[in-house]
């Protein structure tokens, strides 16, 4: 399955638009997890190991002039889960960093991983 996570120079659902630039460190691959990551005491974390127990899939992130995307291939063993998050309206959105701007607009966006979520951002 390929999905869009960013389309530049569109605001998103969030109310962000995120900037089209050059990325020398864009990640080949990356895991989608079953949720956010969060740490013990529930802060955001942007660490998510391919092996990791809400980790249910690979993805082979790919970016053009237009945004990033991601082909997203579960795991065997979490197939049967991911498919049936998705046809009840889960969908996958990016987890990463960057800057705003003074317009508020995303600069140097950096993606860690990706995960499926009913709220869209």
């Amino acid at each position: 399955m390929k999905a869009t996570l960013i389309e530049f120079g569109k605001e998103n659902k969030n109310g962000r638009t995120y900037l089209y630039h050059e990325v020398s460190d864009l990640p080949k691959t990356a895991p989608c997890t079953l949720e956010h990551m969060q740490d013990a005491y529930g802060h955001t974390t942007l660490a998510a190991t391919i092996n990791g127990e809400q980790t249910c899939a690979m993805a082979k992130i790919s970016m053009d002039e237009k945004g990033i995307y991601a082909e997203v291939t579960p795991y065997e063993n979490k197939r049967e889960l991911f498919d049936t998050l998705m046809m009840n309206g889960a969908t996958i959105v990016p987890a990463g960093t960057g800057s705003l701007n003074e317009k508020a607009e995303v600069e140097d966006y950096r993606l860690h991983y990706i995960f499926l979520t009913r709220n869209p951002s």
